[in-house]
């Protein structure tokens, strides 16, 4: 539902290349992945929002949009696999940390009633009807999950202590099982779910 040059595309393609670099292929292909990578890696900063202490939305028309977006927490998977072929510095840990933390806090929305998760992003519009703010997402809560897990596993193997992230981690995802909010009596997890409890 909009245009521009998007923070989760470059977690992607970091991590695509990233682990074309490791691949067991002959030829220069691995060197050109590895060189991509670390373009992308680099290019990271002009991501960063310095205010909001995380990473923007996109860049649309040269400027930052430095909404929080759950798509952007991609990026803790694309760092992960850059960290399998070159060093990752500890500012970037910092940043990621803080990424995840603040997009999870911004991005947390607890109706009452159990009725708890992750929206899409800040001003998600979508199908909101009578609802004023943003309806949370099973998709975007997965994504705090697993970037938050992710992101632990990474600093741990690095020396760092797991542990807050772990626990976020785990929190996140309570909210997915059976007898979360985006449960159905059907067993399925709902996309989206209102602020009443009921799943769109």
């Amino acid at each position: 539902d909009m245009t521009g040059r998007f923070t989760h595309t470059t977690a992607k393609f970091l991590e695509a290349y990233s682990t074309v670099a490791t691949a067991p292929l002959e030829g220069d292909l691995r060197e050109h992945a590895a060189a991509q990578a670390a373009r992308l890696f680099d290019a990271l900063d002009d991501l960063w929002s310095a205010d909001q202490e995380h990473y923007g939305i996109r860049i649309r028309d040269g400027k930052l949009d430095d909404r929080a977006d759950s798509a952007a927490l991609e990026l803790v998977s694309g760092v992960k696999a850059y960290a399998e072929i070159a060093s990752v510095d500890d500012e970037t840990l910092v940043r990621l940390e803080k990424h995840v933390e603040n997009v999870v806090t911004k991005l947390y929305r607890d109706s009452g009633d159990g009725v708890a998760g992750l929206v899409r992003y800040e001003g998600d519009p979508w199908r909101r009807h009578d609802q004023v703010e943003e309806k949370i997402w099973s998709v975007s809560t997965a994504l705090g999950a697993r970037a938050a897990a992710e992101l632990g596993i990474l600093v741990e193997t690095l020396g760092y202590d797991p542990d807050d992230l772990l626990d976020l981690a785990s929190d996140l995802y309570s909210l997915l099982l059976n007898d979360g909010p985006f449960g159905t009596d059907v067993g399925f997890l709902a996309e989206q779910v209102f602020d009443d409890g009921e799943p769109d």
